[in-house]
């Protein structure tokens, strides 16, 4: 990529992309170090799967938190602490492998320690992107990122491999360590700029919350973070078992193991190449569905076929597989998400892949000891199998585009209260006025505006209809402060106004809606007593975050 639209051609993208990588290498690395280090000093073979539910447990608990962090606070700081994190980790594991200190314990607790800095950094990082690329070359943005990640995936397990045969784990953690500073310089001399709000900013549980809410009224993102959940728990089973399937199944060694691991990152890389002009021939559906099939033959292979170069071969479309499948969710959700909440839906979603990877490590570990290593591998396979035809259940959704920011509710509002930003609760009454003949059709439009209303922060939405005048339709929805409103105003989008431009279509000719701002037990606007003083009280609210625009 190398046209003015390529995200490359941004500086600072290029410079984080190529340390990034690096980064990428560093973290394999120290998984294919802990990982064999744990084969040979843990007493139950099931430990070894656990090594994935240690990194993958803090980012299922902290991503939504994370997220909210990432969007509401400086994404710059929120990154370079969360690498920090992982950094200072993998100079502990370093140390004490070197002074010959490693137990399982303190090798797990240690790779919780990655897991905290990576759910910290990663949403931050990931929701600072559209800010330095431009929109339309977003997409490739986030398949780079997915190519970084796969690139590191061919060449980690082999650098991995030598570093354990070499020196040990030690060596692999030193790797590590000296990896992730590239991307840590980039971080320090990043000159952020985040744009001033007009608002103050969220408390996180409240961000929390309104970030669930809009996932939970977004049925274009649940399909998404299902289909994620799924294959996150099925697919982890090949990547957490195959070093076992290395020493017992294919009688390797570490060398054995980083070729494996090393055939599934080059069919990654080879994929990230054609990805999106197979992704514009086949569709993401059917790529999706393919990329399942091909994890569940990896998976076959490894517990049916002894030899290691057929293995390795198969795994290359494994490899490729994997990389499509987490490609192409990735890109859905961040562009199914307006920026407001971007973070948020994206921690929701890593939160679920995550969530799949952490059940489905000490599910596979769990079924590795009852039933033995080859009846888990065909388990994974028969699982994956089933997922290929998932798209008749949980479809992806196509073609859906938040658009750029539209503030389809700003208006005059004459406010004839002395109002604060706390005051609450704000209830909105909305008259339409639709001809009978169309009532039916206006009512499923109204279906579709309840949905965005309640993922943009409105509660209690309820649609009513006049029993005195067959025409006259109520709308009525509640915020909970009168801030909460205002941020409700500045989170449209053009999808938002298209829907709300469908329902006005409906309306009676020369006729318009009317609105009705009401404030429910008018906390903030009487005092219990002349004499009190609001020390909170704040400058009119209709010059300080300008009502008139």
């Amino acid at each position: 990529m190398t046209d003015s639209t390529s995200p490359l051609s941004v500086p600072l993208f290029k410079r984080a992309w190529l340390a990034s990588i690096l980064t990428y290498i560093g973290l394999l690395v120290q998984g294919v170090g802990v990982a064999w280090l744990m084969v040979e000093i843990a007493e139950d073979d099931a430990m070894v799967a656990w090594v994935q539910s240690a990194i993958y447990l803090p980012l299922m608990l902290l991503s939504i938190p994370a997220g909210a962090i990432a969007d509401v606070y400086n994404k710059k700081t929120v990154s370079l602490v969360g690498l920090t994190i992982a950094f200072l980790a993998s100079l502990f594991l370093y140390m004490i492998a070197s002074m010959g200190m490693a137990t399982p314990l303190l090798l797990l607790s240690l790779c919780i320690m990655t897991g905290v800095g990576m759910a910290l950094y990663d949403p931050a990082w990931q929701t600072a992107v559209p800010l330095i690329v431009p929109e339309e070359a977003l997409p490739q943005a986030i398949g780079l990122r997915s190519m970084s990640q796969n690139l590191a995936r061919a060449v980690a397990p082999a650098i991995g491999g030598v570093l354990v045969a070499w020196l040990g784990g030690a060596g692999a953690f030193l790797c590590a360590t000296l990896f992730f500073t590239p991307f840590l310089v980039v971080l320090i001399t990043w000159s952020y700029q985040p744009t001033p709000p007009r608002l103050p900013p969220e408390r996180i549980d409240h961000a929390i919350t309104t970030g669930i809410r809009y996932v939970a009224n977004s049925p274009a993102s649940r399909m998404v973070i299902i289909r994620g959940f799924l294959l996150s728990s099925l697919g982890i089973g090949l990547l957490a078992l195959m070093p076992l399937a290395a020493k017992y199944l294919l009688k390797g060694e570490s060398i054995e193991y980083g070729i494996l691991l090393g055939a599934f990152g080059a069919g990654a890389v080879a994929a990230a190449k054609y990805l999106k002009p197979l992704r514009e021939k086949m569709g993401a559906e059917i790529m999706v569905s393919l990329s399942s099939g091909a994890l569940g033959l990896g998976a076959l292979a490894l517990a049916l076929v002894p030899n290691l170069l057929v293995v390795s071969l198969v795994l290359v479309l494994s490899g490729m597989g994997w990389l499509t499948i987490y490609s192409t969710l990735n890109t859905s959700i961040q562009t199914l998400s307006p920026r407001w909440v971007m973070g948020r839906t994206f921690a929701t979603y890593a939160a679920a892949t995550t969530a799949g990877m952490v059940f489905g490590s000490l599910i596979w570990g769990e079924v590795t000891s009852r039933f033995g290593l080859q009846s888990a591998l065909i388990s994974v396979a028969v699982g994956l199998a089933i997922m290929a035809f998932a798209r008749h259940i949980i479809p992806l959704p196509q073609g859906l585009l938040p658009g750029k920011y539209s503030e389809v509710e700003a208006s005059h509002i004459n406010i004839d209260l002395a109002i604060t930003h706390r005051s609450g609760p704000i209830c909105l009454q909305k008259e339409y006025r639709i001809a009978a003949e169309n009532a039916r059709s206006f009512y499923k439009a109204m279906q579709k505006m309840e949905r965005l209303r309640l993922r943009n922060g409105a509660y209690n939405w309820s649609l009513s209809r006049d029993i005195t005048d067959q025409t006259v339709w109520i709308e009525r929805y509640h915020m909970s402060t009168w801030l909460d409103y205002l941020r409700m105003r500045e989170r449209y989008t053009e999808r938002d106004a298209r829907t709300r431009d469908e329902a006005h279509s409906f309306l009676i000719s020369n006729t318009e809606t009317t609105t009705r701002y009401h404030l429910e037990r008018p906390i903030g606007s009487v005092r219990w007593d002349e004499n009190v003083i609001d020390n909170k009280l704040e400058k009119d609210v209709q010059k300080s975050v300008g009502l008139n625009n």
